[in-house]
């Protein structure tokens, strides 16, 4: 069930809210809804699964369905009941500096509490137990109440907004998964969207450096040497705006803005194109980068850190691609959702599949060799990212991938928690 624009006549988000009502009636009795005539998905949940996908998922796990089922069991007796457990560790903010370092363990809890807000969320959206929902709330007043997002000019550094996107991003999934749950009052749901607007200000500012980099004006510099291979050569625009940063916080950014009603800014990452750092062109520079190929008989690779290495404690040039395409298709299915131009949104999936398809080959049985003397592969944080391929394209071949590994334990930890739970029904 795709949305159309949010924009929609009165009839229309009337015929709407009439689904909606009746989506979240047929989540309690377990009941999978029919895509068939229906005008648009309901208003909440849509940012990452719909009602109706919820209750396919749940009528899944009734079923004592695989890989749902038994995934369902891990994640609400681990990840789902760690949340429960937890309180709120809320940092007031805003970081100020000097290093890193510091600003990793100041902006540290952001990301462990929303990671538990949208545990808590996807627990109530699977079970209808509202106790998750209640406990998600708290996570979420205590942060917009008591946490001062950091923007650019607080502490100038390119890692202010990408240490700041993933908790971000997860608060703003929590809110949707719970929004209808019933547990929020008016002034609750005024201050968290005021929250979110000042993140979603504070992450626009932390673009800056982006905007302002070299390569932004020369984009036909293709001057970047492989790490790996100093005769290959790759596209420093490329890997600039499509780069992690830039994915992180406009994906965030586009999270919330949407959560908060604050339509200029989800305009302007969706629909501006003066803006560069649109969706459609962080996502092509990404997924469509140029470079002199792998060296194994692909060129260009359909990934833009073709280019890089293990680093300690960071990761290695496979960890990295999956990494960079898991955030690309965040962004490119929840701009679907919301009512991403129809065009665009066919042109980013071509990219998408293009990226899985051939990140695909180097996992799972018959996987082709690595190619980069200087790589490693940490294969529990790259399989569970295959789950929004298999979701999306619904390719065999990724369904192979998922299932050299322990399936049922998959988690993503940054943005989207229990993906065999919540991604492996197809769309």
């Amino acid at each position: 069930m795709e949305p159309t624009s949010r924009h929609t006549s009165l009839g229309q988000r009337r015929g709407r809210f009439a689904i909606a009502a009746l989506a979240v009636a047929a989540i309690g009795l377990g009941i999978v809804i029919a895509a068939c005539g229906v005008p648009d998905a309901p208003a909440h949940p849509r940012l990452v699964i719909t009602a109706a996908e919820i209750a396919a998922i749940r009528q899944r796990i009734a079923d004592n369905s695989t890989p749902e089922a038994p995934a369902w069991r891990v994640f609400r007796d681990t990840h789902a009941a760690e949340a429960l457990a937890a309180s709120p560790n809320v940092f007031p903010g805003p970081f100020r500096g000097p290093d890193l370092e510091m600003a990793r363990d100041a902006l540290q809890p952001l990301g462990t509490d929303g990671s538990y807000a949208r545990d808590l969320g996807i627990a109530y959206a699977l079970s209808g137990d509202r106790q998750y929902a209640r406990k998600a709330r708290g996570f979420l007043l205590a942060w917009a109440a008591g946490n001062t997002p950091t923007t650019i000019d607080d502490w100038d550094s390119k890692d202010t907004g990408q240490l700041q996107s993933y908790g971000a991003f997860s608060f703003a999934y929590a809110y949707d998964l719970t929004y209808e749950s019933g547990v929020y009052s008016g002034d609750d749901g005024s201050l968290i969207k005021s929250w979110f607007r000042r993140f979603t200000d504070a992450l626009q500012s932390c673009n800056r450096p982006t905007l302002q980099d070299y390569f932004l004006e020369h984009p036909d510099d293709y001057s970047g040497v492989y790490e790996w291979d100093p005769s290959k050569h790759y596209s420093q625009y490329d890997s600039y705006i499509g780069g992690d940063f830039p994915l992180l916080i406009q994906t965030a950014s586009l999270a919330m803005a949407h959560m908060s009603g604050y339509d200029e800014v989800e305009r302007r990452i969706l629909d501006d194109p003066a803006n560069v750092l649109r969706a459609e062109n962080i996502v092509a520079r990404s997924l469509s980068p140029r470079n002199d190929g792998d060296g194994a008989g692909t060129r260009p690779v359909p990934q833009k850190t073709i280019y890089k290495i293990y680093h300690e404690g960071r990761g290695g040039m496979f960890d990295y691609m999956t990494y960079n395409t898991r955030v690309a298709a965040v962004l490119v299915d929840m701009a679907q959702r919301i009512g991403w131009d129809k065009g665009k949104t066919e042109t980013a999936r071509r990219r998408l599949y293009a990226s899985w398809s051939y990140l695909a080959r180097f996992f799972g049985p018959g996987a082709e060799p690595n190619f980069n003397p200087l790589d490693v592969v940490h294969t529990d944080a790259c399989l569970p990212r295959f789950t929004l391929a298999w979701r999306a394209f619904g390719d065999r071949r990724f369904a192979t991938v998922l299932d050299s590994g322990p399936r049922e334990t998959y988690y993503e930890p940054q943005l989207l928690g229990p993906v065999t739970v919540t991604h492996s029904t197809l769309r």
